[in-house]
């Protein structure tokens, strides 16, 4: 809703959105991200390759950075919208147009979208007007979505970072999974244009129960946090295997909660 607000509130032809725990890393920053504007007109956004990792930041922060996520299921479900650090180039889904020294012309499909849309992002804003931008029909993702489907689908994938200090403790971190899962994803379901998991998809199903037989044997979270760190020497990468048992159990107590909740409801009628 918030970034509704300031979408009908701006009157310049190109909206940015800075996160409020976002921190730009260098001076040139801005300048980067319009260039691929100024290009190609087709160009509707612009977002980062990564998020900046800083050696001295928390350690949370550094495991985020590093994984390009907060949340291991878009990594694993292959929706991420940044590339980890194990990664030299563009690796997700998309169709790639151009590549120059200083970013990606990447058109994507609606049908394998990706969790764009926020945390330094730039767009058109006469282009994303045409979405379903009222405050209580925004989501990020789900306005993009919109706009992909109308064939507004080419983007700018800089070659720099942002600053993304999402993370104070674990245990505030999955606090924060259960309450977006249940606030973002149960309760406004029928609401929802993009998910990052659609019961409805065969594909997805698969990948979920791939996913939780990689965190019950340990072997694949392991494999990549030994991959990450034989490329960058930090400890941060073995906060991996913790954190997909402890989204996957803040996952399962936000569905079971839901549907307690839904029961109860459903008696009292």
């Amino acid at each position: 809703a918030r970034r509704a607000v300031g979408l009908f509130s701006a009157n310049h032809d190109i909206l940015v959105y800075i996160d409020s725990d976002n921190f730009l890393p260098d001076s040139n920053w801005l300048l980067r991200m319009v260039e691929p504007f100024l290009d190609d007109e087709k160009v509707i956004a612009t977002q980062t390759l990564r998020y900046t990792y800083l050696r001295e930041d928390k350690m949370l922060n550094r495991y985020f950075a590093l994984f390009g996520v907060a949340d291991p299921i878009p990594y694993y479900f292959g929706k991420q919208d940044r590339i980890s650090w194990i990664e030299d180039e563009w690796n997700l889904p998309g169709t790639m147009m151009d590549e120059n020294e200083n970013y990606y012309t990447i058109e994507f499909d609606p049908d394998k979208f990706l969790t764009l849309g926020c945390n330094g992002f730039l767009i058109k804003r006469k282009i994303l007007l045409r979405a379903k931008c009222s405050p209580e029909s925004f989501f990020h993702t789900d306005v993009l979505h919109d706009l992909a489907l109308m064939g507004f689908n080419r983007y700018g994938i800089v070659k720099n970072s942002i600053v993304h200090a999402t993370g104070n403790t674990f245990i505030r971190s999955l606090r924060k999974r259960f309450v977006y899962m249940t606030q973002h994803s149960l309760n406004m379901e029928s609401d929802r244009r993009f998910k990052i998991y659609e019961p409805r998809s065969f594909s997805d199903n698969l990948k979920l129960v791939r996913y939780i037989i990689f965190t019950l044997t340990f072997v694949k979270p392991l494999y990549d946090s030994v991959r990450g760190f034989l490329r960058i020497r930090d400890l941060a990468w073995f906060i991996h295997l913790p954190m997909c048992w402890g989204v996957l159990i803040a996952y399962t107590l936000a569905v079971l909660n839901n549907g307690i909740k839904s029961l109860i409801l459903k008696g009292k009628k």
